[in-house]
């Protein structure tokens, strides 16, 4: 549609670039009769120039009037008549849009009707399969459910090569996706295994330290519970010692 209008906007945009603007203005006349009597004279009228009277002056224009054409809107054209070219593009541009707009309209309801017709196949299937649930459910014996002879052997699917590739391209989507999932999990636990290593790396040799701290706290302990033991081994021999020289 937009080379059509194109095509159509630069042809009429050359045809009718070299037309005046006051030839294509429309003129009144009239005449003045005084009411006494007397001469009538004669009056001419023309309609003034507007900013859109003619379009066609720049190819922006012709682009403009042309659009407008789609909505019959076809005044930009008036003051040419009796030019036969124009009558024949004219003509030549209502038929093709015409054609082309059917054409827009005509795929859009096919469209329309060709996913309605899916959905009402699917839905009406799945309200088959459902029914035959119930059936064999509800109707049917447990011998009868167990009975081969009673159920077709082979079940047969049809299907488009398209839907089928596109089918099997999402399978294979999935198992990327599943992989890729896979391989995430297992680079998250390496790193959490590996964040757990360090952290009790780091929690033993916090450990250590302190194992060595209160080690070196009880040896000061030992040595200072043994000065003073000792001080008061020395203490109280010193007190016995003036007792056994009174004796």
């Amino acid at each position: 549609m937009g080379l059509i209008i194109f095509a159509f906007a630069h042809a009429l945009f050359v045809l009718l670039r070299e037309y005046l603007v006051e030839d294509t203005l429309p003129t009144f006349e009239g005449k003045v009769i005084p009411e006494g009597g007397g001469t009538n004279n004669t009056l001419t009228f023309q309609q003034r120039p507007e900013a859109d009277t003619d379009l066609f002056k720049s190819f922006g224009g012709a682009l403009k009037a042309v659009y407008f054409f789609l909505d019959r809107e076809t005044y930009t054209i008036e003051g040419f008549q009796g030019n036969n070219t124009l009558s024949v593009f004219k003509f030549i541009f209502s038929l093709l849009t015409g054609i082309v707009l059917l054409n827009i309209l005509i795929a859009m309801m096919a469209e329309v009707y060709g996913k309605t017709m899916a959905d009402g196949e699917r839905a009406w299937l799945r309200q088959i399969a459902g029914l035959i649930a119930e059936v064999e459910v509800f109707m049917m014996t447990p011998s009868d459910r167990a009975n081969p002879d009673l159920f077709p052997s082979i079940i047969y699917y049809e299907g488009n090569p398209d839907d089928v590739e596109a089918y099997e391209e999402k399978l294979l989507e999935k198992a990327v996706t599943q992989e890729e999932l896979r391989h995430e999990t297992e680079v998250l636990a390496r790193e959490l295994m590996a964040s757990v290593r360090s952290e009790n790396e780091r929690l033993a040799k916090k450990l250590e330290e302190m194992e060595f701290r209160i080690r070196g706290v009880a040896a000061e302990v030992g040595d200072t519970k043994r000065e003073v033991e000792a001080v008061e081994g020395v203490e109280e021999e010193e007190a016995e010692g003036p007792q056994r020289s009174t004796l």
